[in-house]
């Protein structure tokens, strides 16, 4: 059950070797070493990693990067700090846009509303269907939206 976004990584990695391309290779190093570190906390083998922990973890070093470039001041860790955001994305799958995150919301909700389910409930899942694709902040802001009408 080798992950293909696992083994995507690996294999740039490989590249990254061979090419020399540092900037490249510390980043996708940092990930490995993410990933495997999370692997650990579950007491599983890296490749028995399912596709939405991987999206997790690439998520939360996307954040650790983030938050980075907005201390950073100068011009060159700027543009290592970018790279790296972009590196990231390329991993995550494409966002939905608001309209489109709307209507998920609205469909997947109008069921849950009147059969007694509570905001939690929605967002759990929610979560599993929408992770890598939104940004939970946004979901949880339209959910809201949503069971207060």
């Amino acid at each position: 059950m080798y992950n293909q976004i696992n083994n995507q990584i690996n294999n740039q990695i490989i590249s990254a070797m061979k090419t020399k391309d540092t900037m490249k290779l510390s980043v996708l190093r940092i990930l490995k070493a993410d990933i495997i570190m999370k692997a650990k906390e579950l007491r599983v083998f890296e490749d028995q990693l399912d596709q939405n922990i991987l999206f997790t973890v690439i998520e939360k070093t996307l954040k650790k990067y983030k938050e980075e470039l907005s201390f950073v001041k100068d011009e060159v860790k700027i543009v290592e700090l970018n790279y790296a955001i972009k590196l990231l994305e390329s991993y995550l799958p494409e966002k939905l846009s608001i309209d489109e995150l709307k209507g998920f919301i609205v469909n997947a909700v109008k069921g849950m509303s009147n059969d007694g389910y509570s905001i939690g409930e929605a967002m759990k899942v929610l979560s599993k269907e929408l992770k890598g694709k939104a940004d939970m902040k946004e979901v949880k802001k339209f959910v809201d939206e949503c069971f207060n009408r």
